[in-house]
């Protein structure tokens, strides 16, 4: 068999707010995270690449690359066997009120499950995607129609072949949903023309030249025409769901008859650790092999355990470390306050106290180190007589904060911001809250004032049309100003990938400069697991094991 692969170049959620929490990319030490083949792609606006080995890291094409690429696909070798066999346990976050329903989903454990019972049009692995169910898709001169190509010979757990209607019930599904909806309010799934079994056929109702990386790339999970038993479920992907129960896990088995290349181990046992702490603690003990998202403190009492390996991913798929300001509600609604605010805070003690100095500096927005970012803007220096001033001259001498450890480190963090902020002559009261219910409530989370909060590090455009503006889905901060929601229409709508990137970086100079978001550092995300398990990778934050093997 020959394997086709291409990739495309991450120029732009928990797609819900835990894919924000919710890649290839490694940073040599020990990581198994590495790049892995996935079934036979193609796309018509990106460059051919041969299939690395596990430990090479392969570079992505700039954006001329993918603008100006032939469409063709290189066939590349069969790649060596591995071993076959064995059970992994992975533990992540979860919470009682988890469901394998995809337009529903917002927990870290959920969407790794997800992933590997159903396939996806396109992954999102670090700073690429990578198509997966789709051969190609491929838009219309002006980006108001997009043409999906089905691979071929791809199937149900039940035997049915996967086709266009299903892709269609599929978006619609998300379309539909109060979490993905404002993502897809461009795609008029409605006017859509199924062509044939392999062929669908959409209109936009507004020009998307982004919509393969911001909206299929964040989340389009395929299931059957009508299927609706969720905990039930019935996808294409490399294992097949055995039994779910929310709050505590998952176990899946190795689907034989998988349409890609064959997954290698028998099954994957998912279970449910809210704490980070309680994550290490039971891979330290034996009770799993693999800890999801652990401390910076917790992996620094690992180092120099031979029986234990900690692997860090930065870039697209790192973790953005901030705090958001909601701009509706006082005494955010006044900019002179979220000015002061960003002054006050120390970036670099927060780094050096919280991540144990594992982290690169944030200045006010996302996607550091990936295509959009605008490095052209200075960073935000601490000037705690300013933010004095500015706080004074508003009236505001306290407000509160709240904090739930979504990942480890935000109570820390919130904590220590009360520190600074003391400094400034502002009293913080931190409210801490329940991390395995805290996306439960999503009105709590919408009319927070103040809020310790992260994201996964996506593409600008990406994350831009999720967590800003009018029409973002999860924008908790509130910015949504006149000028900007026409600024990210137009950058969405340009087909041309460098003119879309330096319309993104004029874009996020107003994120810099306007937005309630605080970004105060970058940091690499940490998992955690026995040694020899090869061929991890991450999708958005989320474990990956359909290339997995036990060595």
């Amino acid at each position: 068999m020959k394997i086709y692969r291409k990739r495309i170049a991450c120029v732009g959620i928990a797609a819900a707010i835990a894919v924000l929490l919710a890649s290839c990319s490694s940073d040599g030490d020990s990581s198994t995270e590495t790049q892995e083949s996935l079934a036979p792609s193609a796309s018509a606006t990106v460059s051919a690449s041969s299939s690395p080995t596990a430990e090479e890291a392969v570079p992505s094409p700039t954006a001329a690359d993918i603008a100006t690429a032939p469409a063709t696909a290189t066939a590349v070798a069969e790649p060596a066997a591995v071993p076959a066999g064995g059970t992994l346990r992975i533990a992540a976050l979860s919470s009682p009120a988890d469901t394998l329903n995809p337009a529903a989903t917002t927990g870290p454990l959920e969407y790794s499950v997800l992933f590997h019972i159903h396939d996806s049009l396109v992954l999102q692995k670090g700073g690429e995607f990578v198509l997966q169910l789709a051969e190609s898709i491929e838009p219309n001169a002006d980006a108001t129609e997009w043409t999906i190509t089905l691979v071929e010979g791809a199937r149900f757990h039940d035997g049915r072949p996967v086709t266009a209607a299903d892709v269609a019930y599929s978006l619609g599904l998300l379309a539909a949903s109060p979490n993905f909806g404002q993502s897809y309010a461009a795609v008029n799934l409605e006017g859509s023309t199924i062509v044939d079994d392999r062929t669908l056929i959409i209109p936009m109702r507004a020009p998307r030249g982004d919509l393969l990386e911001a909206v299929f790339g964040q989340l389009s999970l395929i299931v059957p025409d009508g299927f609706t038993d969720w905990g039930n479920n019935i996808g294409s992907g490399p294992y097949k769901l055995v039994s779910f129960e929310p709050g505590v896990g998952a176990l899946l088995e190795r689907n034989p008859d998988y349409w890609g290349d064959p997954p290698a181990l028998d099954t994957l046992e998912f279970v449910g650790i809210a704490d980070p702490a309680t994550r290490l603690n039971a891979l330290r003990s034996g009770d799993i092999d693999y800890a999801w998202n652990i401390s910076a403190a917790g992996a620094a009492s690992i180092e120099g355990d031979s029986s234990l390996e900690t692997h860090r991913d930065s870039g697209g798929g790192s973790l953005i470390r901030g705090f958001v300001l909601n701009l509706n509600t006082p005494p955010f609604d006044n900019p002179d306050v979220v000015r002061a605010v960003k002054l006050a805070i120390d970036r670099w003690a927060l780094i050096d106290v919280v991540l144990l100095g594992n982290g690169e500096i944030g200045n006010d927005m996302p996607s550091k180190g990936l295509p959009g970012y605008n490095d052209s803007i200075p960073q935000v220096e601490r000037d705690v007589d300013t933010a004095r001033e500015l706080f004074t001259a508003a009236g505001v001498d306290s407000f509160t904060m709240r904090a739930a450890d979504l990942v480890p480190g935000i109570v820390d963090s919130s904590e220590l911001f009360a520190q600074q902020m003391a400094e400034a002559g502002v009293t913080v009261t931190v409210e801490e809250a329940d991390a395995a219910t805290y996306f439960n409530d999503f009105a709590a989370v919408f009319s927070t004032p103040a809020q310790g909060m992260y994201y996964i590090n996506r593409s600008a455009g990406v994350h831009m049309g999720s967590f800003s503006g009018s029409q973002g889905t999860f924008n908790i901060s509130g910015y949504a100003t006149p000028e900007f929601d026409a600024g990210l229409a137009d950058m969405q709508a340009t087909v041309n990938v460098d003119e879309r990137l330096q319309k993104t970086e004029e874009l996020l100079a107003m994120i810099h400069y306007e937005d309630g978001l605080v970004v105060w550092a970058f940091e690499p995300q940490i998992n955690a697991s026995i040694p020899g398990i090869e061929r991890v990778s991450l999708i958005q934050s989320s474990p990956y094991f359909a290339s997995a093997y036990l060595n």
